[in-house]
């Protein structure tokens, strides 16, 4: 926004997730998106951004074929 970054979101592709194995579940868990880590400037906190971008990511994987996104969150990372 105005020239700087108001967040970011990293994911990257996953090939597999062997914890699902087994459980018949109806999706393809042959490559998944692995969603690691977001940040939002102090500024731009608490409109929605994270949940913006988290959607986005989504929205992109399912356009891409893909079933599952692993989100993961760190508790000591919060604001």
């Amino acid at each position: 926004r105005d020239g700087g970054i108001a967040g970011f979101l990293l994911g990257f592709y996953r090939f597999g997730l062997p914890a699902l194995d087994g459980l018949g579940l109806p999706w393809r868990r042959e490559l998944a998106v692995e969603s690691q880590t977001m940040g939002v400037a102090p500024a731009y906190r608490r409109f929605g951004l994270a949940a913006t971008l988290k959607r986005a990511q989504a929205r992109q994987a399912l356009a891409r074929g893909i079933d599952l996104i692993h989100w993961t969150a760190d508790p000591l990372q919060y604001p």
